[in-house]
């Protein structure tokens, strides 16, 4: 491991460390990882907790340094949760999920891309830590999701919430395959 991704995965496994060596004796820990963390597969088979991690070739910064992060929490027995893509109200950034959906509703998204992705509600994420730091096991994650949604069902979503015409309903248009996003 070289470079920046050596940097990233070091940054989150040390921050791991010192909060869990900072912790009082017998404190519960639990740390936000992602639904990246779980992984993902072409074939579209649904991973849950107990699942191999398929990724760890995947060259993405920020999935190998979500996972190296867990791991160290995980051997420290800290409690780990995997929220999926959230969506919700109030959303100031926005954030990511937010931005995509900013970008398809101002006509920036021509085709969905091929699969989906794991879904949650942000105000059940959040149910969903606090319950982790209530009755958490140590040393388990938690996947915090909704439903896996592919990418054409999300953007017809979509188009109905933000009354767009079905021209632009993307059940109307195959998703695009996945070199023409490269």
């Amino acid at each position: 491991v070289g470079g920046a991704r050596a940097r990233a995965m070091t940054t989150h496994t040390s921050a791991v460390s010192v909060v869990a060596d900072a912790a009082p004796s017998g404190a519960r820990i639990v740390l936000t990882s992602s639904i990246v963390a779980v992984g993902a597969t072409r074939r579209g088979t649904v991973l849950n907790e107990e699942s191999p991690f398929p990724n760890a070739r995947l060259r993405v910064q920020y999935v190998q340094a979500k996972r190296a992060a867990e791991e160290e929490a995980l051997a420290r027995e800290a409690v780990v949760v995997n929220p999926g893509y959230l969506f919700g109200p109030d959303d100031p950034g926005p954030s990511v999920m937010g931005e995509l959906c900013l970008q398809f509703w101002r006509g920036r998204v021509a085709f969905p891309p091929p699969g989906g992705i794991s879904c949650a509600d942000v105000r059940d994420a959040a149910e969903g830590h606090l319950l982790a730091a209530e009755r958490g096991t140590p040393g388990r994650r938690y996947i915090l999701s909704g439903e896996n949604v592919r990418f054409t069902a999300l953007f017809a979503a979509l188009a109905s919430a933000g009354k767009l015409r079905r021209a632009v309903l993307p059940s109307f248009r195959p998703a695009a395959p996945g070199w023409a996003y490269w």
